[in-house]
């Protein structure tokens, strides 16, 4: 239920959530963009003239031992006046507490470095992620996952993965 405010525009507080009730292994052996979510649960519907804050909570493993940089961005077809966002990435070669560490901020929706080099080791990394993005034309939005060299296996989204995105106002 929803009542607009006496300009006539209201924000619909209700958030978008995607949450893989399985781990996925839909991001081949690739350096090119993957949507973060298997499809289906990839692409979010966001009205014009909104802000939103956003949240990525996920955990990857990567058992290939090539080094690369993991990157992320928010494709789709919506258009932005800005984005802003925040990103912490852990890393151990082992399913333990992460040992190596990386924290990034961002200006653009451009798929952007989020980590360094992650040396040629087998990989489990923890991804937190927030920020906020102004959609300036309706459209969808999906966030994207990208490394710069093939790690050399399929990278693996566990299970619990979660994206949360909602409305905080107009812009």
């Amino acid at each position: 239920y929803l009542t607009p405010s006496a300009g006539g525009r209201a924000v619909d507080w209700a958030s978008h959530l995607s949450r893989l009730a399985a781990d996925s292994s839909h991001w081949g052996n690739v350096a090119t963009p993957v949507n973060v979510f298997p499809t289906g649960q990839d692409s979010f519907n966001a009205p014009g003239s909104t802000t939103y804050f956003f949240e990525l909570v996920c955990r990857l493993l990567i058992t290939g031992t090539t080094a690369s940089i993991l990157s992320f961005g928010l494709a789709g077809t919506a258009t932005y006046n800005t984005v802003a966002f925040w990103t912490l990435v852990s890393m151990n070669a082992t399913d333990n507490v992460g040992t190596t560490q990386w924290t990034m901020w961002s200006t653009t929706q451009a798929l952007t470095a989020i980590t360094l080099t992650t040396g040629a080791t087998a990989k489990h990394m923890n991804v937190k992620i927030e920020g906020t993005v102004d959609v300036n034309a309706a459209g969808t939005i999906e966030p994207q996952f990208d490394w710069t060299t093939a790690p050399g296996s399929v990278t693996l989204i566990k299970r619990g993965a979660l994206w949360r995105m909602t409305p905080i106002g107009p812009n």
